[in-house]
C-alpha cells in the first residue's frame, strides 16, 4: 500500500515537470556533460559493471560523473571514477524515498543526463531521476518507469547483466559518435 502512494506522489511530481518543451533528443545526449548515475553493485554484476563506470568514464568526464549507491554496498576501492553520493536511511522516508535534502542535493549536481542502471524498477531511482531536472533520464525498460524517465533501453527477460549494460552502452555511444538512432534498435524514446 505505501509503495503505490509513494508511486501516486511520484507520478505527480513527475507531471509537474511535463510543461518543459520538447527536446532534440540524440542531439541533447550529444551535447551532455555531466551525469547522474544510480547503480546497484551486487556481487553477480560487479565485474559488468566496473566495465560499464569505465566506459562512461571516457563518454563523461570522471569530474563530471556523480555515482549514486545505497550506503552499505560494497564498492570495491577505485571503482568509482567521480563524485559518490551514499544514501543512508536518514536521507529516505518512508525507507524509499529521498528526503527534501537529498533530492536537493542531487539536483545541485546540475546534471544533463541521468542514467539509472538498476535492472528493476527502484523507487528511489525514479524519484532521483526526477529531482535531478536532467533532461535526458536512460533507464532499462520496465512499465513502471514510463512516467519518470525519456529514454528505455530494451533488453530480454533473461540477458545476462553483461549484454544488459552493453545495450545502454550502445545507445549513449550511438549517440556521441552521431549515429542514427534508427541503427539502435534497443532504444525506446
Amino acid at each position: 500500500m505505501l509503495t503505490k502512494v509513494l508511486l501516486a506522489y511520484l507520478r505527480f511530481l513527475a507531471r509537474r515537470g511535463v510543461g518543459e518543451e520538447p527536446i532534440q533528443f540524440w542531439d541533447e545526449l550529444r551535447q551532455a556533460k555531466t551525469a547522474i548515475v544510480t547503480l546497484r553493485c551486487s556481487p553477480e554484476e560487479l565485474k559488468a559493471l566496473r566495465r560499464v563506470v569505465s566506459r562512461l568514464s571516457q563518454l563523461f568526464a570522471p569530474e563530471n560523473l556523480c555515482f549514486v549507491v545505497r550506503q552499505g554496498e560494497s564498492l570495491p576501492p577505485g571503482f568509482i571514477q567521480g563524485r559518490l553520493i551514499e544514501v543512508g536511511p536518514e536521507m529516505l522516508r518512508f525507507g524509499r524515498f529521498p528526503t527534501a535534502h537529498l533530492r536537493q542535493q542531487i539536483r545541485a549536481q546540475h546534471a544533463d543526463a541521468f542514467i539509472d542502471l538498476h535492472p528493476d524498477f527502484d523507487l528511489l531511482s525514479a524519484a532521483l531521476a526526477v529531482a535531478s531536472g536532467a533532461r535526458i533520464r536512460v533507464c532499462f525498460a520496465h512499465q513502471l518507469r514510463d512516467p519518470f524517465y525519456n529514454l528505455e533501453v530494451r533488453t530480454g527477460a533473461n540477458v545476462s547483466p553483461a549484454r544488459r549494460y552493453d545495450r545502454l552502452l550502445a545507445v549513449l555511444e550511438a549517440a556521441r559518435a552521431k549515429k542514427d538512432p534508427e541503427a539502435v534498435p534497443s532504444a525506446k524514446t
